[in-house]
């Protein structure tokens, strides 16, 4: 009899004619064929922020800002029931069923004439969210094991890539054939990345045996849901009214019934024990606040560059939205260089190490730019800095948690590490926004809202303070080794290099 928690292997494996810890031109193929399909995810999301206010002309509603708020609380439910379908059925697999669910989504966008369908294409696109933490199990699967956190370095690379040329393709696309164009253009090449990704990139040979938990699935992904959509529209609503109420309380509830429920179950969705113990928990605490602190960078720079210093303020440059992202392309930069060496830096010194080289540049960057923000150089030089961090802080923190959990675990577990980004995030815009609020310029314009120079420094403040508390999680972290075993002792065939887990 078959244990349940025994990791099998499928029957077609593909043999390793890799060097243990060498390169070859197939790796390489592999490894572009990767990076280009996991660079479609933010690439979308940065080409559609600047389509959103072309919407309004055309589905005549006040409530365009869920175009951007489903796909986050798609991705954050989808994001642990997603994780666990690769592992149970296959890595490669998911990936592909997502990559086409995120067409027919870009479709449905394309095509739109009501809002309801629009919201329904953004919806299957937001799916895709849990599709990175598959492509990192999947990296970790059929690589060898020195190259796993150079595979792992890449998917920050295609962040950088996104960060650079996403707002300058969208707002061509948008300026040349309308917001339309930003969701053709994903269509067409997620269409033609994931067929290449299909024929090149080999299927996982890791498989875990259980079957999957859709009540955990409902539990949990709903819970938080709904805790994501009570901090996300709790300014909106207030915070004291009872659908806010209602959403962090039940979320809530749910989630704490969740816990019980994976403790008794033979398959769980998520291992509760693994998860709260100190090899995840402070990884995912470090996510959870490095997410923060991103977030406030991503909510806080633009606003700032973009508000005209003419109106009164000491900060500012009046940019519009293309001129604004001429001002991140330091960070663009950075992060590249950074996500191509966050891999040796990783197999030199542990992703203990390599987080706390992301955090620490993190909540500098932050402190600077909340204290010396009135000069372009002050900016360029600011944003360079935060743009190390950006790169390495999800290279350190996925490592982090592959170095945790066996190989048959591994996207399930990176999906709780996304729930934490999320969570962070949407803290982040609440917190952030109440700051700024509370410090509204004398004089405001009718066509925008101007907050104090004040404001900004508090916010800037408070997302370098979150930094700090990351950069304390991490001095905390312990380093494991990545181990290759899966949890029944089984080596996956395509691992050229078996290592224990061993803890320094």
């Amino acid at each position: 009899m078959t244990d349940p928690h025994e990791p099998q292997q499928p029957a077609e494996a593909i043999p390793s004619a890799e060097p243990a810890a060498g390169w070859s031109p197939r790796l390489v193929v592999i490894l572009t064929a990767v990076l280009l399909l996991s660079l479609v995810i933010p690439l979308e999301l940065t080409l559609v922020y600047p389509a959103v206010r072309y919407m309004v002309p055309v589905f005549h509603t006040s409530s365009l800002s869920w175009v951007l708020t489903i796909v986050s609380l798609t991705g954050v439910v989808c994001e642990s029931p997603v994780g666990k379908l690769g592992d149970l059925y296959g890595k490669k697999k998911t990936i592909l069923v997502v990559s086409t669910l995120f067409a027919v989504g870009s479709l449905l966008c394309a095509l739109a004439t009501s809002f309801p369908l629009l919201l329904a294409g953004r919806v299957l696109q937001g799916i895709s969210l849990a599709m990175i933490a598959v492509m990192y199990g999947l990296l970790r699967d059929i690589l060898p094991a020195p190259l796993v956190p150079f595979g792992f370095g890449l998917i920050s690379v295609g962040l950088g890539v996104s960060a650079i040329i996403g707002p300058f393709v969208g707002g061509a696309l948008i300026d040349a054939y309308g917001f339309r164009s930003v969701f053709w253009f994903s269509f067409i090449a997620v269409t033609v990345l994931a067929a290449a990704f299909a024929f090149i990139v080999p299927e996982s040979p890791v498989r875990l045996p259980q079957r999957l938990d859709l009540l955990g699935c409902l539990l949990l992904g709903g819970g938080t849901g709904l805790v994501l959509l009570g901090i996300t529209e709790g300014q909106g609503w207030g915070w004291t009214a009872a659908a806010t109420l209602a959403c962090l309380t039940g979320g809530a509830a749910a989630v704490a019934v969740f816990v019980p429920h994976a403790l008794r179950s033979d398959h769980p969705l998520v291992d509760v024990r693994v998860v709260a113990g100190p090899q995840m928990r402070l990884p995912v605490l470090a996510t959870l606040l490095c997410a923060f602190s991103v977030c406030g960078f991503a909510f806080l720079v633009p606003q700032m560059l973009e508000t005209p210093r003419s109106l009164g303020v000491h900060y500012g440059f009046g940019l519009d939205a293309i001129g604004a992202a001429r001002y991140m392309l330091p960070y663009g930069i950075t992060a590249i260089l950074a996500g191509l060496l966050g891999g040796a830096l990783v197999r030199a010194l542990g992703s203990r190490a390599t987080l706390v080289a992301a955090t620490v540049p993190l909540t500098a960057a932050l402190l600077l730019l909340g204290l010396a923000h009135g000069h372009t150089w002050e900016i360029l030089a600011w944003t360079a800095v935060y743009g190390i961090a950006f790169a390495l802080y999800p290279l350190a923190t996925m490592s982090q948690v592959a170095e945790a959990v066996p190989p048959d675990r591994t996207a399930v577990s990176e999906g709780i590490n996304g729930i934490a980004r999320d969570l962070g995030t949407a803290l982040a815009l609440a917190v952030l926004t109440a700051v700024l609020n509370a410090n509204l310029a004398a004089k405001q314009p009718a066509d925008a809202i101007v907050y104090t120079d004040h404001g900004y420094t508090l916010a800037f403040l408070a997302a370098a303070g979150t930094g700090l508390l990351a950069v304390l999680a991490a001095t905390l972290l312990r380093h494991r080794a990545l181990s290759t075993t899966p949890a029944g002792g089984t080596t996956g065939p395509l691992l050229a290099a078996t290592r224990p887990a061993a803890e320094h």
